[in-house]
Parts: structure tokens; C-alpha cells; sequence
């Protein structure tokens, strides 16, 4: 005899009890990180507190196991209703709280505030003025010194919506900061309703676990909703672009692509997905939709540059800002072996140049393995962001990881998204390393053995669990055609 199935309305009330749970473990950090307790900030902020340190640990431990459990709870909910305003109403009441705290594990947010400012308060551009160069702007003291000498890193189009918040009172920063914080979180909301219309259309069933394995995910909380992060703003036109990608409108698809690449560069990398894509999609001589969306992302392109241009001196902050740097990544702890066998110079441009190599090589075979299945578009673009954070980029953020889970929920527990939702988790303890290595001298304060135990415990185990699954599932295997399309049907289930 079949088992009863479980009724949605015992479902929907442990969902509840879980969300409630949450918001507690939220409220409790909120009590250490009130911004108005750090504000102004200082050199400190609350994780220069050892016992704040140890209570962050086990709180966002904590978080990720009542996630874990709201994800499963999800995967057994099939109805909308009471279901989806639990799992759309919980992340927007936690974002809301965290909106009130301090950004404990980035001061990025004070770099766009001042960043914003040069333009709209100054009338200058922020890829060519240095923000040392605005010694009377009050704003300048909340920046860290080593970031007063960069050149903006971001995209034009980040700089224009930084209007939106530099429309509240300049004279009261902290609700600045929350405007930027607001802005941020706005789009990372819109991203989740976003998700669900890309699941209505991929598999309508699992539109509630994937709500909630994107929303609910504390690293993205924190790193959006608390630090205020732009990434969410770049990944929410992404992932609308790929809505309209997956419905064939090309002429929405890649201006909304290039509109996310104007905010941060980094998904100029899914690019050529989206054009190989559509190409294959679209019959010869019907290409119209497409040539249309590539006539409209120049467009995008020239109308968000044309406010802001500075001539090719609006790039020189891609070659000497923080790119040029090696953080908590393979190619840093490269670095720091080959380090010891050669001169620093061609130890820093041996390890950028075995990055670059390795990304290169896994980028190309997942162009050439793409298909015309819609979910191999989602599939081949959530593998790239993953496959460059892990191993591509130089410098690795717990915040880098809005970019893979955007697209992973979408896979919701497809065999490719499990290693994304493992870095998630150890990517939060990256800070933790950080913080005890330099501010309590742990390991007497080395960078290398930082390096090492931050590869160790952040990045080994996801690359550990992609390899395997890589080797697992032939992802790499040349075989006829028809083979390798049952090989990717059932890597999809």
C-alpha cells in the first residue's frame, strides 16, 4: 500500500516554525551588529571581539542547517499559496532586519557611497578621479585608505543607479548606507521572483525549492542584505536575461546581458553562451529577434558608457585595481609555492598564467558541449561563473557566490548546482580565517599558512566534490552525439 502523502498544511507550519527560527538567529546578530552601535565606523567593527567571532561561527552554522532543512521542506511542497508566502515572505522579512546592521565582513558599501558621490555630488567620473583627490568630502573618512587610490572597478551602469540613493539626504550617511543596501537588496528579491519564473518554465514542480534555495541562503543574506553588495544588482539582469533567453526573445535577452555586464564585467563571461545559443535556436535566415538584440545591447552599451566616457582611460581600473591582486584562491596559494623557488615577479605572472590557462580550457569545452536544451544554457552558465570563481579568478569573496547561486537555484538539485551550494557554506568561514589570522595573530599572522588553510577549508572541499562529480557523471567525455545527450539527460535528473 503507497504512503499517505504528507498534507501541505503540516508542511507549510514546520516551513513556518523554520523560518521563525531563522529570523531569531538573525535578530540575535542584529543585537551585535546595530549600526548605529558602529557608527561611524572604526578598525574594529564587532568581529574585533573574540567572542562575537565564536557566537558569528556558530549562528551562521546554525542558519545553514535550518536552510538546509527549509530546502527540504520546500522539495516536498508542490502547492503555491500559503507555501509560496512563506518562502517568499521570510527572506524579505530577514532582509528587512538586516537592512538595520552594520556591514561587519566588507566595507565595500563605503567605497560605492564615496564612488557615487564622485559623480553625482562632484560631476566627475569615478574610473578616471581618485577619491583621495576629495580630501574635503566627509564621505572619504568611511573608505578604507588603501581603497582611496582606485580608480571604480565597476561598470557605468552601477554608477547611474547609485543615483537612486544619492537622492536621500547626503547629511545623514547611515541612511545612505541603507539606500545602497536597499538598492542591492531590491534586485536580489526581484532575482527570486525571477527564479520562479524561470522554474515555471524548466520544471513547475521544484519552483518553491528553488525560491528557496536562492532566497533563504544565509551567505547571500548577509552578503547582500547586511553588506550591501552590487552583485545582486549585475546577477538580477543576468538572470532576467536568461529568462527571456530561455522563451527565445533574443532582442530582450542580450541587451539585458550587456546591461548586467555594464554593472560589474565578470558576465561579459556568458556572453558567448547566450550568442552561441541563440544562434543555434534560430533558424538560417530568421535571425531576426537576434540580430535586433544585438543591435539593442550596443545600444545599452553606448547610452550607459556615454555619460561616464573617458575615453580607453575608463578601463585603466580593470589592469590596476584589486584584479591585479591574488586573494583566498588556488592561484594565490600557487603563488606562495612558487614563491619560494623564484623571484616574486615570475612567481605572481606564473600563477595568474596557470589560472587563466585552467579556466580557459574548462570554458572552452563547456562552449563546445552546449546544446539547444534550454537547460543546457542554465547549466553551461552556472558551471562558468562556478568553474571562475573556484579556480579562474585570482581573488575569491564569500560574496562572488551571488553570482553562481543565481543560476544553481535555477538547476535547483541538478547534479551541477550541489558543489555551488557546498561553497556557499564553507565560503562563510573564508572571513572567519581572515579575521583570527590578522586581527588575533593566529598562525602569527602569515599569509601563506592563511592562504593554505583558507584554500583547506573554503575551497578544496566544493573542488573536491566538482571533480567527483565531473569523473562521476563523463562530463568530459567525447562520445557520438546521441550518446552524449542521454549522458547529459541523465546528469540532469
Amino acid at each position: 500500500m503507497a504512503a499517505r502523502a504528507e498534507p501541505v498544511l503540516s508542511l507549510n507550519l514546520r516551513l513556518l516554525l523554520v523560518g521563525l527560527a531563522s529570523s531569531g538567529i538573525y535578530l540575535f546578530l542584529l543585537s551585535n551588529w546595530w549600526l548605529w552601535d558602529h557608527f561611524p565606523p572604526d578598525d574594529k567593527g564587532p568581529l574585533a571581539v573574540k567572542g562575537n567571532v565564536i557566537e558569528y561561527g556558530l549562528a551562521v552554522t546554525g542558519l545553514f542547517a535550518l536552510y538546509a532543512l527549509a530546502c527540504w521542506l520546500a522539495s516536498r511542497i508542490s502547492g503555491k499559496g500559503w507555501s509560496a508566502l512563506l518562502v517568499f515572505g521570510f527572506p524579505i522579512g530577514i532582509a528587512g532586519i538586516l537592512l538595520l546592521a552594520f556591514p561587519t565582513t566588507s566595507g565595500d558599501i563605503f567605497y560605492y557611497m564615496m564612488s557615487g558621490r564622485i559623480f553625482w555630488e562632484h560631476g566627475d567620473s569615478p574610473f578616471v578621479s581618485l577619491m583621495a583627490n576629495y580630501p574635503e568630502d566627509s564621505y572619504l573618512y568611511y573608505v578604507d585608505p588603501f581603497q582611496r587610490l582606485d580608480a571604480s572597478p565597476y561598470g557605468p551602469l552601477w554608477t547611474l543607479a547609485s543615483g537612486l540613493p544619492a537622492l536621500l539626504p547626503q547629511g545623514n550617511p547611515e541612511l545612505v548606507l541603507i539606500g545602497y543596501k536597499a538598492l542591492s537588496t531590491a534586485a536580489f528579491l526581484a532575482t527570486a521572483a525571477v527564479i520562479w519564473l524561470i522554474l515555471g518554465e524548466l520544471r513547475p514542480q521544484q519552483r518553491l525549492l528553488g525560491v528557496t534555495l536562492f532566497a533563504w541562503n544565509p551567505l547571500l543574506l548577509l552578503m547582500v542584505a547586511s553588506n550591501g553588495h552590487n552583485d545582486a544588482v549585475m546577477m538580477f539582469f543576468a538572470v532576467l536575461a536568461l529568462y527571456f533567453a530561455i522563451k527565445n526573445r533574443w532582442q530582450l535577452a542580450i541587451p539585458l546581458l550587456i546591461a548586467s555586464a555594464l554593472v560589474k564585467y565578470v558576465t561579459l563571461l556568458l556572453l558567448p553562451f547566450f550568442l552561441y545559443y541563440a544562434w543555434r535556436q534560430t533558424a538560417a535566415g530568421n535571425r531576426r529577434t537576434f540580430w535586433l538584440g544585438i543591435v539593442a545591447g550596443l545600444g545599452v552599451a553606448v547610452a550607459v558608457f556615454a555619460p561616464l566616457w573617458e575615453g580607453f582611460d575608463t578601463f585603466d581600473s580593470q589592469t590596476n585595481n584589486q584584479r591585479s591582486w591574488f586573494i583566498t584562491s588556488f592561484a594565490e596559494l600557487a603563488f606562495y609555492t612558487l614563491d619560494r623557488f623564484s623571484s616574486m615577479n615570475i612567481a605572481l605572472q606564473a600563477a595568474r598564467a596557470l589560472a587563466a590557462l585552467g579556466f580557459f580550457v574548462l570554458y572552452l569545452l563547456l562552449l563546445l558541449r552546449l546544446r539547444a536544451r534550454k537547460d543546457d544554457l542554465v547549466t553551461v552558465s552556472c558551471l562558468a561563473l562556478f568553474l571562475y570563481v573556484l579556480f579562474g579568478s585570482t581573488l575569491f569573496y564569500p560574496w562572488y557566490m551571488v553570482w553562481v547561486l543565481s543560476f544553481a537555484a535555477c538547476l535547483t538539485t541538478g547534479v551541477w548546482a550541489w558543489s555551488a551550494y557546498l561553497l556557499s557554506f564553507t565560503a562563510v568561514f573564508l572571513e572567519l580565517i581572515t579575521v583570527v589570522g590578522t586581527q588575533f595573530q593566529f598562525m602569527d599572522g602569515s599569509p601563506a599558512i592563511r592562504s593554505g588553510l583558507a584554500v583547506l577549508v573554503g575551497l578544496a572541499p566544493p573542488a573536491t566534490l566538482w571533480a567527483y562529480l565531473a569523473w562521476r557523471h563523463r562530463a568530459w567525455d567525447w562520445r557520438p552525439q546521441h550518446r552524449r545527450l542521454e549522458m547529459a539527460a541523465e546528469v540532469s535528473r
